[in-house]
């Protein structure tokens, strides 16, 4: 596909009880049945993703206000990426993320291999990310003119 990103994440293995092995290589883990890998969303691979986390950094103030306040943190991912970025969210610093994605592939593949779920703190859309931008604002506005 002409548009994706390679996103990385660090992968641990987890291997049944009864295939117990001391191999540590990937030839090894593919010969045990059942083997599978679990995302480690605690550790950002790529550069950038480090850059985006310490970003947040010159917001954790209002935040911490908004938290104390009773508010949820949000946040908007346009793409999955491989997942870790919007997992940190969620279970580091408790955000509500809501993620859109506009390949239904790529969705399909973080919710089977990257443990992605959608729950009261994720929400996911399938879509194109301009659109559902302009779909949240009009939605933001209507709720807004509602509660007058």
């Amino acid at each position: 596909m002409p548009r994706v990103v390679r996103s990385q994440a660090l992968l641990h293995p987890i291997i049944p009880y009864d295939e117990g092995t001391t191999q540590t290589d990937l030839e090894s883990f593919r010969k045990i049945e059942n083997s599978k890998f679990v995302a480690d969303p605690s550790i950002l691979v790529h550069p950038h993703l480090t850059s985006m986390v310490a970003g947040l950094s010159f917001t954790v103030s209002h935040v911490y206000l908004r938290i104390r306040q009773g508010f949820s943190p949000r946040a908007l991912c346009l793409g999955i990426g491989g997942v870790v970025l919007l997992s940190l969210l969620e279970t580091n610093l408790w955000f509500e993320v809501t993620v859109v994605e506009a390949d239904p592939i790529v969705l399909n593949a973080a919710t089977q291999h990257f443990g992605l779920n959608e729950s009261a703190s994720i929400h996911l859309i399938v879509g194109d990310a301009i659109e559902s931008i302009q779909n949240l604002a009009h939605r933001k506005i209507k709720q807004e003119s509602d509660e007058c």
